[in-house]
């Protein structure tokens, strides 16, 4: 566990926010593009114009199967998708099952497509015989929808600098004017209030379940009641916070 104490110069800083810095944008780590297409030849000119466009910030994968390769986490899907080959659509319908709102990016030759690919839900549609427009429109848009999805908080205290993403907490929970924050099952203490904490990380996911608790609805296996599990984890819903935690969940699955 990392303890931070906020002293500078023998001095407590009692607000740390005097030591934030907030970066919108793609930080800390690359963002992850698969493309899905069995046309190698196009496969590798997408990756390259990804490269040229997103520069170091990406890392880009090529499958030519309709599978995820690794657990790692994707940002983006380009999948390749044809009339008579139905996979592509399946793959599309399998990531809006495991994940919150999935960018997906439709790339075929038949344009007509585009029409099948609204019914099952999309981010954006590239036509093969107009790629180079269409990639103009499309880089910008994912690039923007990103920034406002993946974006870090970088605290500077003492000399040593934390980079903490909001998306990626799981929960946090404050005792004693102490924020204890976890992300990947990793906690970091910090000093704040609930009320400070929500307003920083600003993201729209953490709710309040209890006067020091606030959880990630992105990271909620299962609700029963006024418990919730977040990986094996329980905790409960007091009843001061249920109704706005009910309505919350309610409106995140939708």
């Amino acid at each position: 566990m990392l303890t931070y104490n906020y002293k500078q110069a023998g001095k407590l800083v009692c607000d740390y926010m005097d030591h934030i810095k907030i970066k919108y944008g793609i930080w800390g780590e690359d963002m992850k593009i698969l493309l899905i297409d069995d046309d190698l030849t196009f496969a590798c000119q997408l990756r390259e114009d990804a490269l040229a466009y997103f520069g170091h910030d990406v890392t880009v994968i090529i499958e030519t199967q309709y599978r995820l390769s690794s657990d790692d986490d994707i940002d983006a899907f380009f999948i390749a998708i044809q009339s008579d080959d139905l996979r592509g659509f399946e793959l599309a319908q399998a990531l809006q099952e495991k994940y919150k709102a999935p960018l997906v990016i439709f790339v075929s030759n038949n344009a007509e497509l585009v029409f099948k690919a609204l019914v099952i839900g999309m981010f954006q549609f590239i036509r093969k015989e107009h790629y180079q427009e269409d990639l103009e429109a499309v880089f910008p848009q994912l690039k923007a929808e990103l920034e406002k999805r993946i974006y870090s908080i970088t605290i500077e205290t003492s000399g040593r600098t934390l980079t903490i993403i909001p998306p990626r907490i799981e929960y946090f929970v404050v005792i004693n004017h102490e924020l204890i924050v976890v992300s990947n099952n990793q906690p970091t203490v910090l000093r704040s209030t609930v009320k400070k904490a929500l307003n920083l990380f600003h993201y729209p996911y953490l709710v309040q379940i209890r006067r020091g608790t606030v959880v990630n609805l992105d990271y909620v296996t299962s609700v029963k009641g006024h418990i919730l599990m977040i990986d094996e984890k329980s905790f409960t819903i007091s009843r001061k916070y249920y109704a706005d935690f009910k309505s919350a969940w309610k409106k995140y699955h939708i």
